[in-house]
Formats: C-alpha cells, sequence, structure tokens
C-alpha cells in the first residue's frame, strides 16, 4: 500500500515537472509580442525625438554663441580703434591753434594748415548718415527697421610712437625725411628683438612701410612737429631702409614745401634747417556695414540676406584703398551718437540719440567757418562716441517675431525682403552698446 503511494506520488511529480518545463520553453503569445513591439516602438520614437530636439537646441545655441562672440570681438576692435581718434594728430586741421600756419593766413579757420588740399577736411571722426554713398541702403536691413551708418576714424593706429630725424633742404618737391638711427624709437624697428644683432634692410624696410604704409603703393599722412613744438601734416610716398639707414619721402605738395618753414610762418614755428623735427604716421579708417557680391556660402542659402562688418583704410587721397578686413559676419546694425562739448552755450556737454542723424553728422563736418558756428564747432568738440552694434545667428530658427523696445534694440532680424508683417522667418539677434571716452580730443577746447 505504501509502495503504491509513493510510486503515485513520484510520477505526480515528474509529470508536474514536466509540465512546467513545457511551460518555460514556449515563446510569447501574439498579444504579448504585439504589447512588446508597441511599447518599443514608443521608447524608439521618443528617444528620436529627444536626440532631435536636443541636436537642434544645440546648434541653435552655437548659432547665437557665434553670434555673440562676433558681437564681443568686433565691439572690442571698434572700441580700440575709437581710442586712437585724433591720436597724434589733430581734431579739426582748420580749427587746431597748434598748427603751424603760413603767416598771411588772414584767420586760422580759413587756412586748413597743410600744403596738400587731399588734408583740408582732416579731422579725428567723421560719420556718414544711412543712404549715403559710404553708408549704402541694405534692403533686408531697410525692411527690419535699421539704417547703418559708417564712420572715418583717424589717428596713429599702427604704432605708439613718433620718430625723430630731419628734413633736407628744397624748395618745390618732394623732400626726403632721414631717421635718427639713435633714436630708440627707431632702433626698434631697424635691430633685432634683442638690441643689438641689426636687421636686414629688407625686413626693416617692411616695418617701417607697414608703419607708415599700410597699404602698399599708396600714401598716407603723418605729422611732423617742429623744435618749436608746432605741427605740419605732410603727405608719405615712400619707405625704405639703404645700407642700414631709414628714410620717407613725403610727397609733392600743392603749395610748395611739405612742411613750412620759419619764413613762412613768420617765425611762429617752421624749420629752419637741419634741426631734429619728429614724425608720427597717420591712418584713416572706415567702418560700415556692407553686402558682399556673391558670396560662396556653403549651403548656399540665402545669400544675398548676408551683411559684413568691414574695416578699411582711405589713403592721403580719400580713396578706399587695400581689400577691406570683414571684422564681423552677419553684422545688421551700426549706429553712433556723440556726446559734445558745445562750451559757452549751457548745457557744456549734450548727448545726442542714435536716431538723431541731424545733429551727429553736423558736429563731425563742421570743419570750417562755412559750416560750423558757435554752438557746433566742429568734430574737435566730440567728448565721447556711444555705439551700437548688433550681430545676427547664421540661420533662421525662428517663424514669429518678438518686438524689441523702442530704441532700437532687436531680438530677432528677418532675412527675407518683405513686410516685417508677413515675414516667417527669422534669425535672432545680439545688440551691444557701449561709450568709448575720446581721451585724445579732452581738451581740445578750441
Amino acid at each position: 500500500m505504501i509502495r503504491t503511494r509513493m510510486r503515485r506520488f513520484v510520477i505526480a511529480r515528474v509529470a508536474r515537472a514536466a509540465r512546467e518545463n513545457r511551460r518555460q520553453q514556449r515563446g510569447f503569445t501574439l498579444p504579448e509580442l504585439m504589447v512588446s513591439l508597441v511599447a518599443g516602438l514608443i521608447v524608439t520614437m521618443a528617444v528620436v525625438a529627444l536626440a532631435k530636439t536636443s541636436t537642434n537646441t544645440f546648434h541653435e545655441q552655437v548659432r547665437t554663441t557665434s553670434a555673440e562672440m562676433a558681437l564681443r570681438l568686433a565691439a572690442s576692435r571698434l572700441t580700440s580703434d575709437l581710442t586712437r581718434a585724433s591720436f597724434m594728430s589733430t581734431g579739426n586741421i582748420r580749427w587746431d591753434p597748434g598748427i603751424a600756419r603760413d603767416r598771411t593766413a588772414p584767420d586760422p579757420a580759413t587756412d586748413t594748415g597743410s600744403r596738400y588740399t587731399a588734408l583740408n577736411n582732416l579731422a579725428g571722426l567723421r560719420l556718414y548718415r544711412a543712404a549715403s554713398p559710404e553708408a549704402p541702403s541694405l534692403p533686408i536691413a531697410a525692411s527690419n527697421g535699421l539704417r547703418p551708418q559708417a564712420l572715418d576714424i583717424t589717428g596713429n593706429l599702427t604704432s605708439n610712437d613718433q620718430y625723430l630725424g630731419t628734413i633736407g633742404p628744397g624748395t618745390i618737391g618732394p623732400q626726403r625725411f632721414t631717421l635718427n638711427n639713435d633714436d630708440p624709437t627707431v632702433m626698434r624697428m631697424l635691430l633685432m628683438p634683442d638690441g643689438a644683432t641689426p636687421r636686414s634692410d629688407a625686413e626693416a624696410t617692411a616695418i617701417l612701410s607697414e608703419t607708415f604704409l599700410p597699404v602698399a603703393g599708396r600714401t598716407f599722412p603723418a605729422r611732423v612737429t617742429d623744435t618749436s613744438g608746432k605741427t605740419h601734416f605732410v603727405v608719405v610716398a615712400a619707405a625704405g631702409v639703404a645700407g642700414g639707414q631709414a628714410w620717407l619721402d613725403l610727397a609733392n605738395s600743392n603749395l610748395g614745401t611739405p612742411v613750412l618753414s620759419a619764413q613762412d610762418t613768420g617765425q611762429k614755428g617752421g624749420f629752419e634747417g637741419f634741426e631734429q623735427l619728429q614724425i608720427a604716421p597717420l591712418q584713416t579708417v572706415r567702418w560700415s556695414i556692407q553686402r558682399v557680391a556673391n558670396p560662396r556660402l556653403d549651403p548656399d542659402v540665402d545669400a544675398n540676406a548676408k551683411y559684413d562688418l568691414f574695416r578699411q583704410y582711405i589713403d592721403a587721397t580719400g580713396a578706399l584703398v587695400g581689400s577691406p578686413e570683414l571684422v564681423s559676419e552677419y553684422a545688421v546694425d551700426l549706429r553712433f551718437a556723440f556726446t559734445v562739448d558745445q562750451s559757452p552755450l549751457l548745457p557744456l556737454n549734450t548727448g545726442f540719440d542714435f536716431e538723431d542723424d541731424e545733429n551727429n553728422q553736423r558736429w563731425t563736418t563742421s570743419t570750417g567757418v562755412s559750416s560750423g558756428t558757435a554752438s557746433t564747432p566742429g568734430p574737435h568738440r566730440i567728448r565721447s562716441v556711444r555705439f551700437r552694434l548688433a550681430t545676427r545667428a547664421a540661420m533662421p530658427d525662428r517663424k514669429l517675431n518678438l518686438p524689441g523696445p523702442a530704441d532700437g534694440f532687436l531680438y530677432r532680424y528677418c532675412i527675407d525682403e518683405v513686410a516685417l508683417a508677413a515675414c516667417t522667418r527669422f534669425a535672432r539677434v545680439r545688440t551691444l552698446v557701449s561709450e568709448v571716452a575720446l581721451t585724445n580730443q579732452a581738451r581740445m577746447n578750441y
């Protein structure tokens, strides 16, 4: 009896184990399989959507970060040039009392103080209105309510030095300015950094030319200071080093020798012979927003909507020379405003808004009696410059506009030449406003 029960128990247990083994070995049922596939698909779609959103966000942030970086670098470059406005130069050549003038001049304000007619209106700053030849209209900028300006800045932009030398005798025609090789500022160009090994003539010529003639084959102004402290503005035509001796050739002037003699000035400055004079290089650069024709973009999309910020040299004749220097891509706005000293009128210091084209331009173009008044003496009375600079992202990534404040700050920029209300493609914008004190003009009260 007991054996029979044990045998049945063993048989039942073996059968139960076999059934469990078969149950473990069988696959999913169709409903279970469909549920698993749908769940996996949902998870995959979520991962893809998250990856796509993350990638788009990453690239959008890269574009705006690039615009921000380009904006700050461009603002730094512009600030650097503005701090050198009138540096080793003049704020207004017609009214500057420190310039040596011809003794027959009836009024300093009617005499340019230069022997070169091309330098008649030399000044530290000159502003050009929007839609002028110097600051041409940009159709897409206009549809966004922007009117970029252009600004000329004049000063010593290539060095911090002035150089000793002598001018040879002459009457009418070009004169040679022979630099003094014992002058430490000249020695730095002629010697290697160790201060003892001389450079080759070719290497020294290249350094001298880059300082006085930043664009090869063109002429640039310079300031000569005589022993009495009076200044003369001349034009440098050539520079070189021969046999270790550095020299500059001053271009032929319209009225005789480039530098006035003591006899010409009635003993109020001027040079008399071979006394030591000082010469400082001067340059003028123009800051403006331009469009490059047929830019080779990759991909070639919205090429005509791309504007860039450029800096370009202007030679002694007033012509734009050399290749424009690209300072920042995708620039959309450049505006200037001035704080001026209008003494003796009150208030002494007056600031103008960015949109006040009339007053801002009037102060930079009033260089002589015919254009200047008691309340607008000229650009030498400008005490600080405020500038507004804006750059945009390289590609549009927004469909709706986001209006900014009324004072010109943009958040989004329409890249299509359509009415702003009809635009559906906007690029994000970064705007920077800064102010630069013109320390070189702080005491120009004439």
